[in-house]
């Protein structure tokens, strides 16, 4: 894992670390199966497994407490990373705030033009 240093609303992160505390939080809490379990039958799964449930849970848990630490609106992004490990984490997530940052520079460019 290599250390990336990132701006999120006006503070710099380290994303390794950020991700690392936010795991460790979300494993030492307990998750909200219920909902978890009510989401999953929104998306279409009748009857979930215990197993997916459970990952949807911690998924769901890690991207709030992300978005809890950094103010970076990671909520939206359940079922778009790869969250098989916590190098696949740091790797989404510096994914994630590197297209947030496009999507800045595009937004100003475009109502102030290039400088």
């Amino acid at each position: 894992m290599a250390t990336q240093k990132r701006q999120v609303a006006g503070v710099q992160i380290d994303v390794a670390a950020v991700v690392h505390r936010a795991i460790e939080a979300v494993d030492a809490m307990m998750l909200d199966l219920v909902a978890a379990r009510n989401s999953l039958r929104l998306l279409g799964h009748t009857n979930p497994a215990t197993e997916l449930i459970e990952r949807y849970a911690r998924e769901e848990a890690i991207l709030a407490e992300l978005q809890r630490r950094t103010r970076a609106n990671t909520t939206g992004q359940m079922g778009k990373w790869d969250m098989s490990s916590e190098a696949k984490i740091v790797e989404e997530f510096g994914h994630y705030l590197n297209r947030r940052i496009n999507g800045q520079h595009q937004r100003f460019t475009a109502q102030y033009g290039r400088r």
